[in-house]
């Protein structure tokens, strides 16, 4: 009988001790989505951040005289070329080596494809692990990348704002001479990765409609600071036409169509 008291303590602490475990167990971090029935952005593929003058940079995006056709650092969704394209993704005009992250999480259920056209790489992402017949899910493509980052693979879960890889460099630039740069210096030093967003019906939409709900405000504000950076810089408030987008970084909300 006078060991009753300490077996009643011993099963009292060895209770605690499977608690604390479940507890610790559930609180670890998983690579798994946070909710498997929404699509959400978190983050807009690259990091953006207001015009230095100092180092001719707005984040990782360098600003130059040197972009023609069209005079933009970044293309927004929906864009439509002089030559009748009509883009279904952003794009951003980017040094090569510019670090490119994920907009939302998803598995990529696909192999990586080398295209040997620009020597680079396109994949993509889906919101679902399996595909099932008759479900709505999203997927993200991400085209014009080098450098693959270690874990991007087939098989693999992504996390909004993960590392993927980096910006190439093949596109061609002016060769002239422009408020002091020199163009042709800057030949295959930059490149254009595009990110776009399509439904199961092959329907593409505008990044900030899916963006989550508390960061909605300021990815907005953050392409709407690089307008007015990037208009700035060139002495042309009417460039991107604000007032004619759908909402910033979008001309459009969606489409169903991509003339290339």
């Amino acid at each position: 009988m006078q060991y009753r008291p300490i077996r009643i303590f011993a099963y009292f602490f060895l209770l605690i001790g499977i608690i604390i475990f479940i507890w610790c167990d559930n609180s670890t971090e998983k690579s798994t989505p946070d909710d498997e029935n929404s699509f959400v952005v978190k983050h807009l593929g690259a990091n953006l951040g207001p015009y230095n003058s100092e180092t001719g940079m707005a984040g990782d995006l360098r600003f130059t005289h040197c972009l023609e056709n069209p005079p933009m650092v970044f293309w927004p969704y929906g864009y439509q070329a002089d030559d009748g394209k009509l883009y279904n993704h952003i794009t951003y005009i980017m040094p090569e080596g510019t670090p490119l992250y994920a907009i939302a999480d998803g598995y990529i259920n696909e192999d990586i494809q080398y295209q040997t056209w620009t020597e680079d790489y396109e994949f993509s992402v889906e919101q679902f692990e399996t595909f099932q017949s008759g479900r709505q899910s999203y997927t993200v493509f991400y085209d014009h990348v080098i450098n693959i980052a270690e874990g991007v693979e087939k098989g693999a879960f992504i996390k909004a704002g993960q590392y993927l890889g980096t910006a190439p460099g093949f596109m061609d630039m002016k060769d002239a001479t422009i408020q002091g740069e020199d163009c042709f210096l800057l030949n295959h030093l930059f490149s254009y990765p595009e990110i776009t967003i399509l439904d199961t019906s092959g329907t593409s939409y505008c990044i900030l409609s899916f963006a989550d709900d508390n960061l909605v405000d300021s990815l907005r504000e953050t392409i709407k600071r690089l307008y007015i950076d990037w208009e700035n810089y060139y002495q042309d408030s009417t460039i991107y036409n604000e007032s004619a987008q759908f909402d910033y970084g979008c001309i459009e909300e969606s489409m169903q169509y991509y003339l290339k």
